[in-house]
């Protein structure tokens, strides 16, 4: 037997609903299947916005787990999101890391104000 969580009344197991006041039987109600998030897709998005290297393979990897079922969909963008953004900033940081090695290479000044991308 039940008793109904708002009236009190006193009712069959069987009964969705309490016959006195309509309230529903919460002894069936059944628990909701919690899926795990998919953390990766959040961190893979800030390492993307700091280290964009990092933030690009976590984000990879965010990205074909939130493609599986067991992971949360709504964070799918999250992770499409961290792969552009890792993608565009390790091309960056390369295209800087060349620009660099060949203002060396060519003796130009590196450091301080003299440091000119315009070349």
């Amino acid at each position: 037997m039940s008793i109904c969580h708002i009236c009190g009344e006193e009712y069959s197991d069987e009964l969705s609903f309490c016959p006195k006041c309509g309230a529903r039987n919460l002894a069936q109600r059944e628990p909701e299947e919690v899926k795990p998030l998919n953390v990766m897709a959040i961190v893979g998005m800030a390492l993307a916005a700091s280290v964009p290297l990092a933030g690009l393979i976590v984000s990879i990897i965010a990205l074909k787990k939130a493609k599986t079922e067991e992971f949360r969909k709504p964070l799918y963008g999250l992770a499409k999101a961290g792969v552009i953004v890792g993608a565009i900033g390790t091309v960056y940081v390369l295209v800087m890391l060349i620009v660099y090695i060949v203002m060396i290479a060519k003796g130009l000044p590196v450091s301080g104000y003299t440091f000119y991308f315009g070349l």
